[in-house]
């Protein structure tokens, strides 16, 4: 048995110990008042001992906990458990903290006389933890919920479905970022999404539920909404951005939206609601942009939506699986038939082997948002069809997007500084789609690329209105007369007066001229006398698989 003044060391050890703890203390009676507190007390709380003491732990209530989270609280140390928790308290400055603290009762003879109470400030890893939960849930740029916060709002949605809660899911695409990227660069596009984030919350009731979840793309989950409310909404928010300009670096920036609307539905899953959707507002996209499209997932038109989605899809995964190839067919100088250049055309082998024209998938690449994809596989493949036929001239048809793309651009003349003077065998043809996105981009690129050597030809001209206006403000090699002119010349004086007024203008302008779609001796003559200098056709022969070119 120890000695009493071995005791008394001890007793008095523990009290030091206690007073200069790191983690607050403080000892009260049954009824909660207190009696003792330790330095770290004062220090994490501003109350002094003298302060402290004969008061009750209620003087740090912040009002952040009801009447039933001290309740229980109380219903378990009175039971003699320990009770640990986390606690929302208020100091003597009024400033809150957060401590995480473990009361501990203290019995004698079976009954509870005493509380100690430890406490330890965990604020910052509390302001840490929630500035993560914050980054976790929430877009950077727009400050919106992302598509995580987005997964869990939908299925709360989806579980109120089941008790007959009406919402709606909006899945909106910003159509013409790409071009403000590309116009005016990164940072005007991240401002205009700002603007538009802004834009759409300003026309939503605050307990609609807005988030970015991609690049360009937002939702809305709107509660309590039935079909007819979620379609005026959409308009409403439709006509909100269209018909007022955002403003980026002091410019008018004009945007328009595509939305894809679905009725949230208990039978479906997170997952399938948002492909619903999607796939809607690829539908939207398709159909000019600028518009709502609404799909019933149970109704009779969600299978063609859903058709034409996974249809681009196809046409993505056909792109990864190298599924995609080319053929070339001649085009060659009416004067002696020899062949001036091949055109490279575009095509996609399925699943099954078969082979499918590229007009039965661009216009969906296109909208799908993967163009540029494909005109740089079109161009890697041909410059390399060019290293290995060192005879041979190509031709490769662009879209908009490539001329809108100065990376694109800036690699393909790379490679083409090392193909050398091999460059002067490769053509590339312009249609009126791909010029009409930006005419001043265009006109540097086309200038870039001349001076490279590669020639550049307007496609499919005389088919729109545009094709005089682009001769005058672009500087090319050479135009293709559309197919649709040449092949009723024979029996369409109209059209013949046409392609020989084109010709003059031509002539006039020292430009090459391919007629395309020849199917026929007699049209190739005709189109000679009108002083034509090439044809293209399935009279001088039709597309070829890249074996039989290079081998031919």
């Amino acid at each position: 048995m120890k000695e009493p003044s071995a005791l008394a060391d001890l007793t008095e050890l523990k009290a030091i110990a206690l007073e200069a703890a790191a983690n607050a203390v403080l000892i009260t009676d049954r009824d909660g008042r207190i009696l003792w507190v330790n330095r770290a007390f004062t220090e994490l709380t501003g109350y002094t001992a003298e302060e402290a003491i004969g008061q009750t732990p209620r003087i740090l209530r912040s009002g952040h906990h009801d009447q039933d989270f001290f309740a229980q609280m109380w219903r378990t140390v009175l039971a003699g458990e320990p009770w640990q928790g986390q606690v929302v308290n208020r100091r003597k400055d009024g400033s809150l903290y957060v401590e995480e603290q473990t009361i501990t009762p203290i019995l004698t003879g079976g009954q509870v006389t005493h509380f100690i109470a430890i406490k330890r400030d965990i604020t910052d890893r509390k302001t840490q933890e929630e500035q993560l939960q914050y980054l976790a849930t929430h877009d950077a740029l727009t400050g919106l919920p992302n598509r995580r916060a987005l997964h869990a709002a939908l299925g709360e949605a989806i579980a109120r479905s089941a008790q007959g809660y009406a919402s709606a899911l909006l899945l909106l695409d910003m159509d013409n970022l790409k071009m403000i990227n590309d116009s005016l660069g990164h940072s005007a596009g991240d401002k205009a999404l700002v603007g538009l984030a802004q834009r759409l919350k300003a026309h939503l009731h605050p307990r609609d539920f807005l988030a970015r979840v991609a690049g360009d793309e937002f939702a809305v989950l709107l509660h309590d909404a039935d079909m007819d409310q979620a379609v005026r909404t959409a308009q409403r928010l439709r006509q909100a951005v269209s018909q007022a300009p955002v403003s980026v670096n002091g410019d008018s920036v004009f945007t328009t939206v595509s939305i894809g609307l679905v009725p949230v539905h208990s039978s479906l899953s997170v997952e399938q609601l948002l492909s619903h959707a999607d796939a809607a507002m690829y539908q939207a996209k398709l159909r000019g942009g600028n518009r709502v499209q609404v799909v019933q997932p149970m109704g009779p038109h969600s299978g063609r939506i859903s058709a034409e989605f996974a249809a681009a899809q196809r046409v993505r995964q056909a792109l990864m699986e190298n599924r995609l190839l080319l053929h070339y067919q001649p085009i060659v100088w009416l004067a002696d038939r020899r062949a001036f250049a091949y055109e490279s055309l575009l095509r996609l082998r399925e699943t099954d082997g078969r082979i499918v024209s590229a007009g039965e998938f661009l216009a969906l690449a296109e909208l799908a948002g993967f163009m540029n994809e494909i005109d740089r596989w079109v161009m890697e493949s041909t410059l390399r069809t060019l290293r290995e036929k060192p005879d041979v001239s190509l031709t490769i048809n662009v879209s908009g997007h490539a001329f809108n793309d100065d990376d694109l651009i800036a690699w393909l003349l790379d490679e083409l500084a090392k193909l050398g003077s091999g460059a002067a065998r490769l053509g590339l043809e312009l249609t009126e789609t791909a010029v009409i996105h930006d005419l001043n981009m265009a006109r540097k690129a086309i200038d870039r690329l001349r001076r490279a050597s590669v020639r550049v030809l307007l496609d499919d001209f005389g088919a729109g209105f545009n094709s005089f206006a682009y001769l005058r403000h672009l500087q090319v090699d050479g135009i293709k007369i559309d197919g649709g002119l040449v092949r009723d010349l024979r029996g369409n004086h109209r059209h013949r007066a046409m392609v020989q007024a084109i010709t003059l203008l031509a002539d006039a302008f020292g430009l090459l001229t391919v007629a395309e779609g020849i199917e026929d001796a007699a049209t190739a003559s005709i189109l000679k006398d009108l002083g034509i200098t090439c044809g293209q056709g399935y009279y001088f022969g039709r597309p070829q698989d890249e074996f039989q070119l290079l081998t031919g």
